[in-house]
Parts: structure tokens; sequence; C-alpha cells
């Protein structure tokens, strides 16, 4: 059976904060922040173009080569592959805001219901937060749903039941939820994780259509649609997008990454209220955000380099991390905790240096947090023949290589080498995240989960991975 046009809507849940830059920059007080993309209404939406790239990069990792091309030029035209400039069959429309989750805490928010995320950069020899390198974001906050709808159709051709199964098949896949479901800005850093939930699938015949055409009203084309019954065709597989990594911190201590949003500000503010607040979602449960992960990561990459006098580190860091001009190869997800948190306020004053005494009007409150567990994942990415690696070509350790037998690229022995120290150094207990780390606060034991066996020790690592695999890749770094 064929069609002369295809009607799918679904919704796109948010697992994680999600930012679209609009490339606009507001002020709130005396902080600029990057706007999220507004409709008429005032309430974020996801631009059709976002959606569309989204779907189109990932065609390469789930279907097989000869089979590549053919759907990409079916699905999105091929004006970038010849030049016969043949427009494709899929449309995209802007995704609407459908809802905003409601915080379980008092939350600071803008007009349209949205957050702003602030951070701050560290510096990777000091330790300490970067002078001037503050910057916030404006974001939705995870449990929104956004309205999807798309449609299949041509002038020219007629769309098969296969296109319908292969292109629901490339949704279910490219947004499942997992590590690598992401929209927008920073996927790397655990932002726009994005589930596809109630997808509706409806067509309409040319014999309807003509049938409509004959006698229907203007009004009534829409009953001659039909919904699609057919189960969604499991799509051929070629590639994995990447390897994936469960890790869990376990706090050893209370621990506090401060988020703005949770702080009242200092006309609304009642005396128990904190100056520094924890990080939470709006269940009310503590996530410690990918970027801290991600940077004490960075962080320790960049001593190990440093330590073994590699000169030109920051190629080497960008062949792992991405940059702003090219995409690295690991991506951390948010860090959340398993349930049953316990809030402490704990009240602070700081030192005179001079006298040595109380400093005046320096009394401030923090609410910091204990949990059981934090859960996330770290991953490794492969790329496909489509991204660049100029950059990490570069790098003398060759941190990404390319593996000729798949097309693709994966991590050099020099870059597991990297990798493995810094895994041993997390469980060793190195790990200290968040603010009033000399006092005490966020220290935290490190569990690594692979192909469903838990890793506590360095000795699991070396038994898993072998002692002469390990060894080659230790020496790779040293080249």
């Amino acid at each position: 059976m064929s069609f002369c046009r295809v009607l799918i809507s679904a919704e796109l849940k948010t697992l994680s904060a999600l930012h679209v830059g609009s490339g606009v920059e507001k002020e709130q007080g005396k902080e600029s922040y990057s706007t999220l993309y507004l409709d008429f209404n005032k309430k974020p939406y996801l631009p059709a173009s976002s959606l569309r790239g989204v779907l189109a990069s990932a065609v390469p990792y789930f279907f097989k080569n000869e089979n590549e091309n053919k759907v990409r030029q079916c699905f999105f035209g091929n004006s970038h592959f010849d030049d016969s400039k043949e427009e494709g069959i899929l449309r995209v429309f802007d995704a609407t805001l459908e809802s905003l989750p409601s915080f379980k805490d008092k939350v600071n928010t803008l007009e349209q219901g949205t957050i702003l995320r602030t951070s701050i950069s560290i510096n990777p020899i000091l330790g300490v937060a970067e002078e001037h390198h503050l910057f916030s974001l404006e974001i939705v906050p995870e449990g929104a749903v956004f309205k999807l709808e798309m449609s299949l159709e041509s002038l020219n051709k007629e769309v098969t039941e296969e296109n319908i199964k292969q292109f629901c098949g490339l949704l279910f896949a490219c947004w499942d939820g997992k590590q690598f479901a992401t929209v927008g800005a920073g996927r790397s850093k655990g932002f726009g994780l994005v589930k596809l939930e109630n997808l509706k699938v409806r067509y309409l015949t040319t014999d309807a259509l003509a049938q409509w055409l004959k006698d229907g009203q203007p009004h009534e084309l829409n009953k001659s649609y039909k919904d699609w019954q057919y189960p969604t065709a499991e799509l051929d597989i070629l590639k994995k997008q990447g390897y994936i990594v469960e890790i869990t911190l376990v706090p050893k201590t209370k621990f506090l990454l401060n988020d703005p949003a949770f702080v009242i500000k200092k006309e609304e503010k009642e005396d128990d209220e904190p100056d520094l607040a924890f990080s939470r979602l709006s269940d009310g449960r503590a996530f410690i955000p990918a970027t801290a992960l991600r940077g004490w990561v960075r962080g320790r990459v960049r001593k190990i380099l440093l330590t073994i006098g590699e000169e030109k580190v920051e190629n080497c860091l960008t062949s792992l991390f991405g940059d702003t001009n090219h995409r690295g190869v690991l991506f951390f997800s948010d860090l959340i905790s398993e349930g049953n948190d316990v809030s402490e306020k704990q009240i602070f004053n700081a030192v005179d240096r001079f006298t040595g005494g109380v400093a005046d009007g320096a009394l401030y409150t923090v609410e910091a947090v204990q949990c059981k567990g934090l859960t996330g994942s770290v991953a490794i990415h492969h790329l496909s023949k489509h991204d660049s690696i100029s950059n990490a070509e570069k790098g003398p350790l060759l941190l990404v290589a390319r593996d000729s037998l798949e097309d693709e690229f994966s991590i050099s022995n020099a870059g597991k080498g990297l990798l493995l120290l810094v895994a041993r150094d997390l469980l060793e207990g190195e790990l200290t995240l968040g603010w009033g780390k000399s006092r005490g606060f966020g220290n935290f034991e490190v569990v690594f989960k692979m192909n469903g066996e838990e890793i506590k020790h360095i000795h699991e690592l070396v038994r898993i991975f072998q002692r002469n695999d390990i060894e080659q890749w230790i020496n790779a770094i040293k080249l």
C-alpha cells in the first residue's frame, strides 16, 4: 500500500535540563544569560531545524552502508550529495511546549516558567573558580513535555509502508531516553536528554483523497485519515552509538553543588533561607550536574598529561572532550539520587583575615544534602564518518583513531590508558566535588558497572581488561 500523506505526532519528554539557544543574550540583574527560543506566547519551543538535524545525523549509526544514502536521500533529500537536488519526503514542524513540571521546593523561575542554570569554570591548576568565568543558560527543566509533529509527503512520489516503518524506527532509536538521545546544546555535558512517548501515525491514501475531492467538504479532510495499526519494524542496527559505563557516586560526607535557582532573593528571603542550596530535580531529589563530574575528569586528564611532560595538552583534551568547533568522544550524564535524601542547613561565619575574629556581617547559611548514592553514566561515543576529527588528529597521542573495519572512530590505546588512570584515581577515593571541599564536604566513593558487573577496586579492572592490554595502553601514553 502507498500513501500520499502520513501525519506523525508524539511527545518529547525531557529527562534532563535542555537548552536550545536562540543566540540572544539578555540580562537578569547584573548577569547576562543565553536565552531559549520563545514563541509568540513567550513559551519555549524546539525549532524544526534542530529536530531535523538530530534525526539526519543519526542515520549513519542505524543503517548499513548500502542503505544509509538511500534512507538519507529518501527522508532528507540529496542536495548535499549531488546536483539533482531532489527533496526528501520528511516535513518537520516546531515542537511546542505542552507542560512544565511543578517543583516540590521553592524555585526562582523566569516569567515563562524556565530556569537559569548558572555555571562557572574551574581553574585546572588551582582547583578554584576562574575569575570572570561565570555564565548562565536559560533551560527547560527535566519533566517538561513538547508536542512533536511531522509528516511524510512529496509532490512527485508516494510514501510506502517501508518508509513509515523505517522512519518510526529511526524516531524510537534516536530518542529512546538513553545516553545519546539528546537535543540542543551541551549534549556531552548531560543536557538535552529526551524520550519519545505516545507516538501516533495517521495516513491518507490516494483513493481517500480522490473521494474527498469528489464529494467532501473542506473541513472534513481530517476524517479521511486512518490510524496506522502496523508494528514498527526493528532497524537493522549496524553500529552502536557508543559504549556506556554506569557510575554510582556514594557520598562519604554531605555535599553541596550550589544551584542559584533555589536561592531566594535577599529582599524575599526569610531568616532560615539558605545563601547556598544544593542542586535538585523537580521532585526534590538531589543531583550532581554532568558538568561537575566532566570538569573533574578533564582536570585529572590534564594533570596526568602535564605530569608526563606532554606538550600539546590542549589538543589531547580536545580529542576526548571536544571544544566549540568539534565534538569530543566522552559523554557524561547527570548523577541523580536514588531517593531518601536528607537536607541539612548549617550556618557559617567568615573570619576576618587581619584580626582573626569574626568578620562583621559575614554570617551565611548553606543547605547541603546527604543521600545513599547518585547514579548516572559515562559513555564513549563512536564518531561516524561524517564527524570531523581534524583537531583530534593533531594530538600527539592520537586519542581518537580510525577503525577501518567499521569505518568509524574509537579510542586509541593512549586514550584507553589515560581513562584507566582516571578510573584508578576515582576508585581510590580521589573524587571531591562542589562547595566546601576544604571543610569536609563533597567526598565520594565510586562504583562502576560494566556489562552487569560492579567494579569497586582497581584490581577488578585489571582482571577485566587483562594485564598485558593495560601495560600496552599505559606505555602508549609515554610515546
